[in-house]
């Protein structure tokens, strides 16, 4: 059963952009290497993640929850600056301090919620 899974998995991540297809996030978020996310029009980022309500606080300690994963963004430019970017999931927010600006992503704001604090040790 795991093999039939494992198999539709990896078929749908080498299917999920083909020609004339639009790209969406979801499709880049299928992409779980960065030499095909780059292939596929995607950028690759990598940093660290935490989870917060509104009303609550996000902090990032040192050693942060590590994360990376492939975005769809609206540039191929790499800044070398952090970044921080929030979406909602359910009711739950998720919030992502990226190592590099990957420019504007889709389905992803910048910075963090209003209703959210966030604090940085590093």
């Amino acid at each position: 059963m795991v093999r039939y899974f494992m198999f539709g998995l990896v078929f749908a991540t080498l299917v999920a952009c083909e020609p004339g297809d639009k790209l969406t996030q979801a499709d880049c978020e299928r992409i779980t290497d960065i030499a095909t996310c780059g292939e596929k029009g995607c950028h690759w980022g990598h940093g660290s993640v935490v989870y917060a309500k509104c009303g609550e606080e996000c902090h990032f300690p040192v050693n942060s929850t590590a994360f990376s994963m492939c975005f769809l963004s609206d540039t191929g430019i790499e800044e070398n600056v952090s970044m921080t970017y929030y979406r909602l999931v359910g009711d739950t927010y998720e919030i992502v301090d990226l190592t590099s600006d990957i420019g504007n992503l889709t389905g992803w704001e910048r910075l963090w919620p209003s209703c959210v604090t966030c604090t940085f040790d590093y």
